[in-house]
């Protein structure tokens, strides 16, 4: 499968993968033309305090 073209299949969450061409977002590497992994936030806070 080619690039989505911007077209999300997904929303975008850490441990999901970010199209740097594009901008589109995937469960699947295989999806994207320049698939690169969204990471967790740095600075360790969470939603839930």
């Amino acid at each position: 499968m080619g690039c989505l073209k911007g077209n999300s299949e997904n929303k975008a969450k850490p441990g999901r993968f970010l199209c740097a061409k594009c901008g589109a977002v995937s469960k699947k590497k295989k999806h994207l033309c320049k698939a690169e992994k969204i990471k967790p936030p740095k600075d360790g806070s969470s939603a839930s305090h």
